[in-house]
């Protein structure tokens, strides 16, 4: 098993490239097709779930995973997608007070949105949603 910090900066590297798919679909969608921040991130969330999920899977909780069955990865991804969507929760909360009801800029809204929900993300991740059965 990987030593905790090792997760954590694995975690990081690949929530990094996640975050940075987020981000750049959440803006593009509000500067270039003209959503709305909320609709926007809902978007972004969607483009980014799969980029997190599988390089979690397969790098950051590899040591954990490794050599189960489908039927486990099948469970992962569900326990994933509960997890992920706990951090869109998370995320659109962030967003819905920062940027509608405080009228600060959708950018910044998004950043801090992106510190708070994979925070969450990892602890349900680490402790649950890549935990293997039994």
């Amino acid at each position: 098993m990987a030593p905790p910090l090792t997760e954590v900066f694995r975690f990081g590297i690949v929530g990094i490239g996640a975050t940075l798919v987020h981000y750049a679909v959440a803006v593009a969608a509000v500067e270039v097709l003209g959503f709305v921040p909320l609709v926007a991130n809902l978007i972004a969330f969607i483009c980014a779930v799969p980029v997190s999920f599988f390089g979690h899977l397969y790098w950051t909780f590899y040591e954990q995973t490794a050599g189960h069955s489908p039927h486990d990865r099948h469970a992962y991804w569900g326990r994933f997608v509960t997890t992920a969507l706990i951090g869109l929760c998370v995320s659109q909360l962030v967003v819905f007070v920062t940027a509608d009801l405080l009228a600060v800029h959708h950018r910044i809204a998004f950043l801090l949105a992106l510190v708070l929900a994979p925070a969450t993300v990892f602890v349900l991740s680490k402790f649950w949603a890549f935990r293997p059965a039994g």
